[in-house]
Order: structure tokens, then sequence, then C-alpha cells
């Protein structure tokens, strides 16, 4: 084995005239790489420690050797060859160290270069070749020095493999990113920090009408629909700077001008903490808004007949209750169930049954307001919720007209059946607070009502339910017994106290029930008055009235002043004069014997109007009396103007003005005030001598009541007639 000793013998065999110190030779004993030299034809002269270690061969084995036979890649050399003969023009022999024959033109050249270690294994390396020249100028020999970067080089090309497969990632990204820009069924706009729109995707443009070079340069103000006030852009805007990012629900506008819901995300991008661009990201929402509406209907509404389900019942019923609860008012709960109708779907079909439910779901709804509720619990069930329904006769009234829609005949497919309705009626807050306990309690009266032979409504209340059917009964029966002639007039006479003479009757109507009798005015008056029968049977009064005194004068019993009662549904009436005619001229009857009663609320109620009325009567002839005087509210600046004769002091004050004496001052401030206008009074209910003897004593000129005689019937009246001796009419 070479001893460095050795080596630098050898080495200053070659260069005779190089004197070596000691430092050399211990650079190349603990140098880290390989260093080896050569002489002048590329014979390995020296092999040091490190060359050694790096490619496997121990010094005499190599030294005297061509270094391209023993650890240069032929196939590398031969390459280094080629090239380096294009670049000189001058053949290389492959065969020869290519760097010592770039050495050898004096050009110095480090790269990286392939070694082949002992055991074949493939190290890279960074070569430098150096040729050494003796004192006289020649080169005597090379100095090759390597270091092994393989391990370098493999990191390195790690590294490069790393970079390449990021960029290629990336650039794959790219691509992506592209394509799904290209191709996404979402909407998707790019704007700069400012807002203006610099690129969209087709996808854009096929949801809102706007071409990509139509919106570019646009901002997206291009697509507001109106529907949104600034604040609610201004929360999008402080949303994006605060959290960068927005997400909700936002109605655009497209280019055709037709308005949609879209769902939107917008995103702020930042480089650096500062906005450099929105991307917002958007979907028509208007078919799932659609089917979130649907599905809602559906969970609150009945599928049939698409009224309200047992939910939605419920929840309207609470609010209803609540509001009832509030405005201290009362509602009706009416629980309905369809007579027959199993029948009716068992021998006709179900598809004919629920024809016949869907017809009757638009009648309950026709029947009622728009604030009321109907709903359908299943089968033929249903509930009908009446809110403010006033007293229990005006919620009977609604009871009534919707049964009389549901009792009428259904005609399906050119069918026709009766499925007539049994209803239960519970009121709030008369018979529960509580949804649960009012349900219960109109199923409870409906099931009364089924018991009882159906085709029916009752009230769950037993006592409001007698006097309720009773009252309507009663107007069933009114409306009839007008058409029946059922209705008679009798008359209470009036006399005029100085003179103890008879001047008048007044005329009160009667009626003469086939099952329960005569049935006092207190009784039907009233209904009459609410459901404007009073039109028709005030004119009947009236004409029978004037009649009935015609034919006494006709009869040579005298001129008799007729007083008639005009009611407050009367006096409203447009055509009330025309109709006042129509009877004057019909029975023959003077207007100036015609004396009509209105009392004073009536008068007050529009009292301008009532003004020009009553002075339209007087012109005709006709006599007014304020009736009931001093139970309503009056003006005495009113009470002027009215163009009255007379004054009926009510027999409210009558009754106890011996005894009373706030009655006694009421009654003599009445006769005064009429006295001082110029008015006649006429004092009603006088029953005794008392009485009578003080309101002549105060002035009172005429009176009537029971110590003047009853009410009487046409023939008992005549026949008075007939036992005096037939007084004159007198102007009073």
């Amino acid at each position: 084995m070479n001893t460095p000793r050795h080596t630098l013998l050898q080495l200053r065999n070659v260069m005779h005239d190089v004197t070596l110190p000691e430092w050399w030779v211990a650079i190349l004993q603990s140098a880290n790489f390989s260093i080896i030299t050569t002489d002048e034809n590329g014979l390995i002269l020296s092999f040091n420690p490190a060359a050694e270690r790096m490619l496997g061969y121990h010094a005499e084995e190599v030294i005297g050797r061509h270094t391209p036979a023993l650890f240069h890649d032929p196939q590398e050399v031969a390459e280094r060859a080629r090239y380096l003969s294009e670049i000189s023009g001058q053949p290389m022999d492959p065969g020869f160290d290519v760097f010592v024959a770039q050495a050898r033109r004096g050009v110095a050249e480090e790269r990286e270069w392939t070694y082949l270690h002992k055991d074949g294994k493939r190290l890279t390396v960074l070569l430098s070749v150096t040729a050494m020249h003796a004192a006289d100028g020649r080169i005597r020999g090379f100095l090759g020095i390597a270091a092994d970067i393989s391990e370098r080089k493999r990191l390195e090309n790690r590294l490069t493999e790393v970079r390449q497969r990021k960029l290629s990632v990336f650039e794959q990204r790219l691509r992506l990113a592209e394509k799904v820009f290209e191709y996404s069924s979402e909407a998707i706009m790019v704007t700069d920090a400012n807002g203006v729109i610099i690129r969209v995707n087709p996808a854009f443009s096929h949801l809102t009408g706007y071409a990509s070079n139509e919106a570019i340069g646009q901002t997206p103000r291009l697509l507001s629909s109106g529907r949104h006030d600034a604040a609610f852009y201004e929360r999008m805007w402080q949303a994006l700077i605060n959290e960068g990012q927005w997400s909700g629900e936002v109605w655009d506008k497209r280019k055709d001008g037709s308005i949609y819901p879209k769902w939107a995300v917008i995103n702020a991008v930042r480089e650096n903490g500062v906005t450099t661009h929105f991307v917002a990201l958007f979907v028509d929402i208007s078919e799932r808004k659609e089917a979130d509406e649907r599905i809602q209907y559906l969970a609150y509404h009945d599928h049939l007949t698409g009224l309200a389900n047992r939910l939605m019942f419920e929840q309207r019923m609470q609010h209803a209750i609540a509001r009832a609860e509030r405005n201290g008012s009362r509602l009706a709960l009416i629980f309905i169930d369809l007579d027959r109708f199993k029948n009716i779907n068992d021998s006709l079909g179900h598809q004919f049954g629920d024809q016949l439910l869907i017809e009757a779901a638009r009648r309950l709804r026709a029947a009622v307001r728009v604030s009321d509720t109907v709903a359908r619990l299943g089968g033929d069930e249903f509930l009908v919720v009446l809110e403010n329904v006033g007293d229990q006769n005006r919620c009977a009234h609604l009871v009534v007209n919707l049964q009389a829609e549901l009792a009428q005949a259904y005609v399906i497919n050119g069918t026709q059946v009766h499925a007539p309705p049994s209803m239960g009626v519970a009121i709030y807050p008369t018979d529960g607070t509580r949804v649960e306990t009012l349900m219960q309690h109109a199923d409870m009266a409906m099931y009364q009502v089924k018991a009882q032979g159906r085709n029916a409504w009752a009230f769950y209340a037993p006592a409001m339910n007698q006097a309720v059917q009773e009252r309507l009964q009663l107007e069933n029966d009114l409306r009839r017994a007008l058409a029946d002639a059922e209705f008679v007039l009798h008359y209470q006479p009036q006399w005029a106290i100085s003179e103890r003479r008879l001047i008048g009757w007044e005329a009160l109507v009667r009626w003469q029930h086939p099952q329960h009798g005569l049935v006092p005015p207190e009784k039907f008056i009233p209904i009459a008055e609410e459901t404007g029968l009073i039109v028709p049977l005030g004119e009947w009064v009236l004409t029978t009235a004037c009649a009935q005194a015609m034919a006494w004068q006709r009869a040579g019993l005298g001129q008799q002043l007729m007083a008639v009662n005009l009611s407050a549904r009367q006096f409203t009436e447009r055509n009330l004069l025309e109709r006042i005619d129509a009877v004057l001229a019909n029975t023959g009857f003077p207007a100036e014997q015609l004396e009509l009663e209105i009392t004073e609320s009536v008068l007050m109620a529009d009292a301008e109007q009532a003004v020009d009325i009553l002075h339209a009567l007087k012109q005709r002839g006709i006599r007014i009396a304020i009736d009931d005087f001093g139970t309503g509210y009056s003006s005495l600046a009113y009470l002027k103007a009215f163009p009255a004769h007379k004054l009926k002091i009510d027999r409210s004050f009558v009754r106890d003005v011996n005894e009373d004496a706030n009655d006694a001052a009421i009654v003599c401030a009445i006769i005064s005030l009429a006295r001082s206008l110029g008015l006649t009074t006429l004092a009603e209910g006088v029953e005794n001598e008392a009485q009578r003897t003080l309101l002549e004593e105060h002035g009172c000129h005429e009176q009537q009541g029971y110590l003047w005689g009853k009410p009487l019937s046409a023939s008992a009246a005549e026949a008075l007639l007939r036992s005096f001796t037939a007084p004159a009419f007198t102007d009073i």
C-alpha cells in the first residue's frame, strides 16, 4: 500500500522542480474531498484517503491506471466528448479524460459529474480538473478535486420533484378552477375592490339574462330589484368589512325585468390584509321557496279542501282567544257535522264524497268573513271560528246563515243529494276560555242536536240556547205574519184636558200570533227593527191607521187626529216622503189630520238631516210630535229648529210625578219649555186622578193613558165614538 510519503515521492518525481511542503501532504491526507493527480497522459499518480472512501478503491489498485477506465461513466464521457467536439470543431477522443482535455486547453471547469464506485454504485460529484505546470511552463500533470454531492443532489432532485409536483398540482388546480368557473351551475360574479364587475361565468348570464360584456364594467346595482332598503345593503357591507363574508337571501331583477329570489354567498378576497376583490356565488331559489311554501301549506292545510287543518285551527283559535280577551269581545266556535255523509260516501263512492266535502268547504268560506277561520278536522267534521260576534242574537243569525248554506242540496256530476248540518256552538268566554274546553262544549252541543233529530243547531248553554231559539222562531214567524195578515191595530184615545174632549187616537200595532196569542210590541218591535221588517210593517201601520180614520170620517163619526209612530229605520229610508205621499193619496186621508210621532234620539242621530225631513213633512201639512221627550240626549238649539207641534212627556216621568219631586220638576220643566216654544204637551201613561190633576195644574194640554182609556180594537174604538156626539176636528 502506498504511504503518504510514497505518494509524495511520486509527485516529486513527476514535478522535479516543485518542492512540496509538508502542509500539502497534510491536506492530501486529511481532506474530506477526493484529490487525484495524474501525469500528462492521464495515469493516476496519487489517490488520497478521501478518494479511497468515495470510490471504494485502495491507492495501490488505481495508481498507474487511466481514470476513465476506472470510475468514469463511459456513456457520460462519450456524451461529453461529442459536446466538446461540437463546440470546439475538433474531434475529441472519448477514451481520454475529457476534463483533462479541457484543462490542457487552459480551461478550468467545475461541473457535476458521475463517478462509478468500485461496487458499481453511481455517485454524483462536483469535479474540477486543473493542469499542473513545471517551472518551464510545461504541463507535467493534472489535479482532480471532487466532492461527493450525491446526497445534496438527491435532496435537490427531491426538492425539484416536489416543486414540479406542486407546480403540477397548482396548474391542475388552476385548470380545475377555470373549469369550475366555466361549467358551474352556480352563478359567479367577481368584482374589484370598488365593486366593479370584472368577470362573470356562463351560469350568471343564464340566470340574469346579461351577457358577460353587458355585465363587466357595471356594478351589482345592475341586478337590484328595489325590494331591499338601504339598511339591508348596509348590513351586508358591514359583514363583508368585519367578517369578510356574507350570505343570505336576496331578491334580484333579471334583464327582462322579472324579479326572483336567490341565495347569495359573498366573500372578500384579501392580500396582506387588503381587500382586492369580492367573489359572489348565487343560485335561483324560486323553486325551493315554492317547495318550502308548499310544504308549509300542506303542514297547516287540509289536502282535500284547502281549509285550515287541526294544527292551524288550534293556532288561530289561540290567537282569536287572545284578541277577544284584549278587546273584551266574544267569539263563537261552531262544530259542524254533515248528516247522512257516511251513507252518501258509501253508496256513491269516495270521489263523490270528496267532491261534496270540497263544495261544503266552499260554502263555508263564502258564508263567513275573511277574518274568520274555517277548518276541517277530518271526515265530514268542520270547525268555524267567528270573531267579535256581538250578542247571542247576532251570533245566532250567523249560525242560521251557515246552516242555510249547508242545508241546500248538493248537485255533483248531475246527482242531487242532501247532507244538512248538525251544528254545536260554544261561546267564549261564557262556555270556556281554553281551546280544548270550547271544542269539547261545541262538540257536546252538536251531539245534542243529533240526538234530537239532526239538521239543526244549538248553543252549549241551555238557557241561552232556549232564549235564542225562541227569538229566532219569533223572527221567522214575524216574517210570515205580515204576509198572513196577523197584525192588528189598536187605538188609544188622546184627550184635551181642559175641554174634556176626545181629540184623536194613537195607532198601536199588535201581533195576533196563531199559537201564542197577542204578542206585545216590546217583544217583536226590536226584532222588526233589527231585521228591517219594521219598514214594511210601519208602512202597513200607517196605511191601515189612515184608512181606518178615513172610514170613521165617512161614517159620520167626525174628523179624528191619527197619531202614528215613525221608527228610526223608517225615518232613514230614502223614499220616506214618497211612501207617505202614496199612503195619503191611496187612503184619501188629509195630511192635516196625520200626526207622526218621532223619538228625540232618532232626530238627534243626524239633526241636520232631520230638520230637512221635518220641514218637508210640515210643508205637506203633517203634524210632528216628539215622542218620549226627556229620555234621550237633546239639544235645545236643534229643538228650536225642529218644526214640531207637540212634545210627548214620557210615561217614566208621569208614573211617579206625585211621589218623586225630581220627576215632578222634570215634567214642569218640559211643560214650561214647550210653552216657551209654542208647543203643545201631551202626557203619556196617565193612570189616576192625582196624576191628571198635577199635570193639568201645571198646564199640560193633553193626556193619554188608562185613566182615559186603554188601547181599543177598531170596532171598540168605533163603538166609543158612536157613544159620543161626534166632535168636530179642532186644530190644536
